[in-house]
């Protein structure tokens, strides 16, 4: 005997399914569920209750954002505007920023971003031209390309061509 689900069970359903194939914040998986044709009021019921029982946190979502988008030398500034992309409050973004943070230090990424861009344009031009205006203005404009702080780039740039 089987019976029809209710349009909160169906969505509640959608929603473990969206979330079990990668976290998601709470907009975008709003969005989804829109596009599923479901009723807003189920929509907010469901993401209430998926708060609830913990399949959904922003706060969590940023954290894994952070951290995965930090691991390939993005800066916080970067983080913080992907962040915004998926649609997560400032609060929630600043909050997941800084518990992806204190596993890993910004200052220990960036210098490690740096290390690794030096040994790719050394290659490319020579161990000297790091050391030229040229080379230090092109160093420094991919690094704040990728979000980090100009002071903080400054410093690392500074430090590691000290070496």
């Amino acid at each position: 005997m089987s019976r029809e689900l209710s349009d909160s069970e169906r969505c509640h359903v959608a929603a473990v399914r969206l979330l079990e194939y990668r976290f998601r914040a709470r907009v975008e998986l709003r969005r989804k569920l829109e596009e599923r044709d479901f009723a807003p009021p189920v929509i907010e019921e469901t993401l209430a209750r998926l708060e609830d029982e913990g399949w959904l946190d922003d706060v969590r979502f940023a954290r894994e954002i952070a951290r995965s988008k930090a691991r390939k030398g993005v800066g916080p500034k970067r983080i913080a505007l992907v962040l915004r992309g998926f649609g997560v409050d400032d609060e929630s973004a600043r909050a997941g920023m800084a518990e992806a943070a204190e596993e890993e230090p910004p200052e220990d990424r960036l210098r490690e971003t740096v290390r690794k861009r030096m040994r790719i344009l050394a290659r490319r031009h020579g161990e000297a031209w790091l050391r030229e205006p040229e080379g230090r203005k092109k160093l420094l404009a991919y690094l704040l390309q990728q979000g980090y702080e100009y002071a903080a780039v400054t410093a690392a740039l500074d430090s590691e061509l000290r070496k």
